[in-house]
């Protein structure tokens, strides 16, 4: 018995890695609807997503810029970006980001208000832990 519960806790243990997860929270009443999901480089991991909110573009610079801003993202027009992570291409799944330093956090967002919605197309890489 004792063997068997040591066994199951040294496995449980093993697949307890701690693995990059995106620090930006998505803005409330929001839903996830695409984006590139993650892509894992040696040192951090890239994050994609986009998402479809019910409210006005200015609510959702409203509800970011705090935590832009503490990030060192500054506002370009309907776009916050940072000093790390380049983004090429246009909007949603036909773009792509990437980091300067891949060892340094990194950030981009993105709105676009439509008639319907306003979809937020997010971009943000997160060092590996060392």
């Amino acid at each position: 018995m004792k063997i068997v519960l040591a066994c199951t806790l040294a496995l449980a243990l093993a697949g307890c890695k701690k693995h990059a997860q995106p620090t930006l929270p998505q803005i409330v009443d929001s839903s996830t609807i695409g984006g590139g999901g993650k892509t894992e480089l040696p040192e951090a991991t890239l994050f994609h997503s986009v998402y479809r909110y019910p409210g006005h573009a200015n609510q959702v610079h409203a509800f970011y810029a705090p935590e832009m801003e503490k990030r060192g993202a500054r506002r370009d027009g309907d776009t916050w970006v940072d000093d790390n992570l380049q983004h090429q291409g246009d909007f949603g799944s036909s773009g792509f980001a990437t980091a300067k330093d891949p060892g340094r956090p990194g950030v981009w967002l993105a709105v676009q208000e439509l008639p319907e919605a306003t979809l937020i197309d997010v971009w943000e890489s997160v060092p590996k832990a060392q």
